[in-house]
């Protein structure tokens, strides 16, 4: 087995790969077969210490006066799915003062005090769980990306390929760091 691990958007037929691992939106093909795994969950956070200096964000227009964390490519900041009170989800573009391509050094920069972050929670959830970081605007998760194991259409299906989306599947369906920590009021919304 050979495992590669990239955020760019392989062409399996081309590059030869069996199984690939998509967040996001998947793109119409007829040489692609998918099988969604799971929802990603995120949440906004900051570390405590940052929020004592700068304030909490009581609103979605409270974040304008702070510094944000925002993941971007190819000069493209990623929106923020925010859910307000009364559980309506909305797009929020960040104004974000950083921007980073990769989760893991947004959390490094969070948990130095550089701003607010929006993160997925196998990312943040340890975090979160030992105070280290604090949720802002709820306490409620948003699942905001699909993920799919996607693979070449053809007609049998290698078993190896099966075994895997198998146990991805299992592993996934549902995810630990979410479900240990999640108040038991946002597990209906």
């Amino acid at each position: 087995m050979e495992i590669s691990f990239n955020d760019r958007r392989v062409d399996l037929i081309e590059e030869g790969i069996d199984l690939a691992v998509r967040m996001g939106d998947l793109d119409d093909s007829l040489s692609i077969a998918a099988r969604r795994i799971y929802a990603q969950s995120s949440a906004i956070c900051a570390a405590p210490a940052y929020l004592d200096a700068h304030g909490r964000p009581l609103s979605i227009e409270d974040l304008a006066r702070h510094s944000l964390i925002g993941y971007g490519r190819d000069g493209t900041v990623h929106p923020w799915t925010v859910r307000h009170v009364d559980g309506r989800l909305e797009k929020f573009a960040p104004k974000a003062r950083l921007v980073l391509g990769h989760g893991e050094p947004m959390l490094d920069a969070v948990l130095a005090g550089c701003g607010i972050v929006y993160l997925p929670t196998w990312l943040t959830a340890d975090r979160i769980r030992r105070g280290e970081l604090e949720m802002v605007l709820s306490d409620c998760l948003v699942e905001n990306t699909v993920v799919h194991a996607i693979w070449p259409v053809t007609r049998n299906l290698a078993p190896k390929v099966r075994v895997v989306i198998d146990a991805l599947i299992e592993h996934f369906a549902a995810p630990p760091w979410d479900a240990a920590w999640v108040p038991p009021d946002c597990r209906a919304r």
